[in-house]
Formats: C-alpha cells, sequence, structure tokens
C-alpha cells in the first residue's frame, strides 16, 4: 500500500504539471492569434501558481491593454512577480539600467520640444 502511495504521488505531480505547461502553451497559440481574452483566461491561473512566462506575459497584457484595461500598475506588478527570480545584483543592475534609459530619453524629449 505504502509503495503505491509512493508512486502515485510522483505521478500526480507529474500530469499537474502537464496540465499547466499546456495550459501556457494554449495561452501562447491564443496571443498570437489575438485572442487575448482566452490568452487571460489561460495565463492568470498558471501566473498565479509561479509561472513566470505567464507573469510576464500578463505584464505586457496590461502595460498595452491587449485583452484588459490597459494599467500600468497591473503591469508593473505582473513584472515585478516575473523578475523575483532575480538576485539583488540584477534588481540593482536594472534600475541602473532604467535610470539611465529614463535620462536618456527626457534628454530627446528637451531637445525635441526646443525644436
Amino acid at each position: 500500500m505504502m509503495m503505491r502511495l509512493l508512486l502515485t504521488i510522483p505521478l500526480l505531480c507529474l500530469l499537474l504539471a502537464t496540465s499547466a505547461w499546456a495550459g501556457l502553451d494554449e495561452g501562447m497559440a491564443a496571443y498570437k492569434h489575438g485572442d487575448y481574452a482566452a490568452a487571460l483566461r489561460e495565463f492568470r491561473p498558471i501566473a498565479e501558481q509561479g509561472s513566470a512566462t505567464a507573469q510576464y506575459k500578463l505584464g505586457v497584457m496590461y502595460s498595452t491593454g491587449q485583452g484588459v484595461v490597459q494599467d500600468y500598475v497591473l503591469a508593473h506588478v505582473w513584472f515585478n512577480i516575473a523578475a523575483k527570480r532575480m538576485t539583488p545584483a540584477d534588481i540593482s543592475k536594472a534600475q541602473r539600467m532604467a535610470r539611465e534609459w529614463v535620462a536618456k530619453f527626457e534628454a530627446r524629449q528637451k531637445k525635441t520640444t526646443k525644436k
């Protein structure tokens, strides 16, 4: 009996993981075909289970308003959750790069408005 249980648990885990990946594949296919409502239905539960890919795709959808009302705050939330695997050094580097990009962007904007 115990041996049967020990064999059943890994099989169940494998089936659940396979099911989650199937949802990710379906979400990606729906997204590529522009069916953002279906993509959202597939991505959200997978993102809530910890899929960084699904979390990132939700961030993209919220930042661009694809299938959802555009919401930069929710986009930021999903991007941050997806990036939780980053090390503190990675986060510092990303923040520095973002500050540098914003500074360059604002400098270009000032040049454009002066013309």
